[in-house]
């Protein structure tokens, strides 16, 4: 039982929150108003708890597709920032989940910025080991997405280079 001055909600609103509540919490205000002013509370604390939730979720298919692929979750997260790698947790997480074959290539990115495993090109970082945003503001001036994409160009390059079109 709440022991506070109540809200200052009209008889109307408080029924209306108030519907589906069973027995007298329904229809009678000494009852109803306590209950929907503790279920407001529990309604913003749980906004909140939401998202705490969905986050440690995540976390926990990317640990668990990053095992399979011989990698904790830490390193394999540490790789993915050295990288410059844009994907959030949730991305992550859906391609741990509904695309192994993708979230592999991501895996090996991680690999191959960690040096885990050598790689037969050798691409240039783009990001400093230690990822703060005014290094990478001030040694390399261009955004994030167009790191990726100066990346994946130099590889590119390097692959037609070593490898040419039999034609």
């Amino acid at each position: 039982k709440l022991k506070r001055k109540t809200m200052p909600l009209s008889r109307q609103k408080v029924f209306k929150l108030a519907k589906g509540f069973y027995s007298r919490a329904k229809n009678i205000i000494t009852v109803a108003r306590p209950k929907v002013e503790k279920a407001l509370v529990y309604q913003y604390r749980d906004r909140r708890l939401k998202k705490r939730i969905n986050r440690s979720t995540w976390v926990q298919q990317i640990n668990a597709g990053a095992k399979q692929h011989d990698l904790t979750y830490n390193r394999f997260i540490t790789g993915m920032v050295r990288s410059g790698s844009m994907l959030n947790r949730k991305m992550l997480a859906e391609l741990a989940v509904f695309e192994p074959y993708s979230f592999k290539s991501v895996v090996d990115l991680a690999k191959r910025t960690l040096n885990i495993y050598p790689h037969p090109i050798n691409i240039p970082r783009t990001a400093p080991p230690k990822f703060r945003k005014q290094d990478l503001e001030t040694q390399y001036p261009l955004t994030p997405n167009r790191l990726n994409y100066e990346r994946l160009n130099i590889e590119k390059r390097v692959l037609e280079k070593d490898f040419p079109d039999p034609k």
